[in-house]
């Protein structure tokens, strides 16, 4: 529920749609265990060596970066809320793929991933340590080439949940804050959300179209809205304009996929995105490992200001900030003025 002084974007809001179908391949990394072992948890666990850090984070195709080090070797880790683990680049860690056979993982659209694992002798990231672990090694060159930058990895819920985060996407930075540990705020948050949790995804309740109570997880390593083409025909009958994508997992396989530019996207009847794009995929893994989810909502939730994010409490605090993205921002439905085109 909204919380806070209200805010309302008053100008109105041209987005040409221009690209040809082929001109951008989106993103959407959701990664997670079809077999998760216990081994990958045991020992010493993640701990904040101070009760906060404040670092830079990088855009790279809308997706956000963050510098940090593993087994000496310091580079960029996508910043993930979609992933279930800490995964590294086979190319720069050494597989042991004897180390636990018989597991896998798979994305979004069902693809499973090849992969082995890499010990870790130790993980730090803005004052975020581990030591002595086994991390999952997954070959990351399809991402890579998307970003242009080499990816030493992915940062998922297993390190994420023991800080709470502070991220504005526009000023480029982040701050990982030790639970509990106060943290000065000037004044209140336009939105307070209660998120709860799917497994290792924190959801949201979303209107598309004539889809309500839409099940929506954060997905910070998704450049693009997506919804289940279960869902098509309900959002199909409502969209403005209608044509496809390239989307690529993280597996490195693509697909080409419905793109709609919808009205608006209602997001835990608080606010509204007018003229949300949103991409269909099938996401039958969604389905067949009881995901519970109905879709993603990418890295642009990211984009409406300064986002306090805690797993511990399962709150999100948004204070707003006026940029691109939110001028297409309201509390009341889509301004009849604005224009799809």
């Amino acid at each position: 529920m909204p919380v806070g002084k209200a805010w309302q974007a008053h100008a109105f809001y041209h987005h040409p749609i221009t690209q040809h179908p082929g001109f951008m391949q989106h993103l959407y990394t959701l990664l997670f265990f079809l077999s998760p072992v216990g081994f990958l948890h045991a020992g010493p666990t993640y701990h904040m060596t101070e009760p906060s850090s404040t670092v830079p984070l990088f855009i790279r195709n809308k997706l956000i970066l963050v510098n940090g080090q593993a087994n000496g070797q310091s580079g960029y880790f996508l910043f993930d809320t979609g992933a279930s683990e800490l995964a590294l680049n086979e190319a720069y860690f050494p597989r042991q793929d004897h180390a636990a056979p018989g597991t896998r993982f798979a994305d979004v659209s069902g693809h499973s991933i090849h992969h082995g694992y890499a010990f870790v002798d130790s993980f730090y990231w803005a004052g975020l340590r581990r030591e002595a672990f086994f991390g999952a090694c997954l070959d990351m060159s399809a991402l890579e080439s998307r970003l242009g930058e080499k990816l030493l990895g992915i940062i998922g819920y297993d390190v994420l949940r023991h800080v709470d985060l502070e991220i504005d996407y526009y000023r480029e930075t982040m701050v990982l804050i030790r639970p509990g540990a106060a943290l000065a705020r000037p004044c209140l948050p336009d939105y307070t959300f209660a998120f709860r949790m799917n497994r290792h995804l924190p959801v949201l309740k979303a209107v598309l179209g004539d889809a309500a109570g839409l099940d929506m997880a954060i997905d910070s390593g998704s450049s693009i809205n997506v919804c289940s083409s279960r869902f098509k025909k309900k959002l199909k009958n409502k969209a403005l304009q209608k044509r496809r994508v390239s989307l690529l997992g993280a597996s490195g396989a693509s697909e080409q996929a419905p793109y709609y530019v919808m009205e608006s996207l209602v997001v835990e009847n608080a606010y509204s995105i007018a003229y949300c794009r949103i991409a269909l995929a099938s996401m039958g893994v969604i389905d067949d490992y009881s995901l519970g989810v109905d879709g993603l909502l990418g890295v642009n939730f990211f984009r409406l200001g300064r986002v306090f994010f805690s797993y511990q409490s399962r709150r999100i605090d948004v204070w707003l900030e006026h940029n691109d993205y939110t001028m297409r921002h309201s509390t009341l439905p889509p301004l009849q003025g604005m224009s799809a085109e």
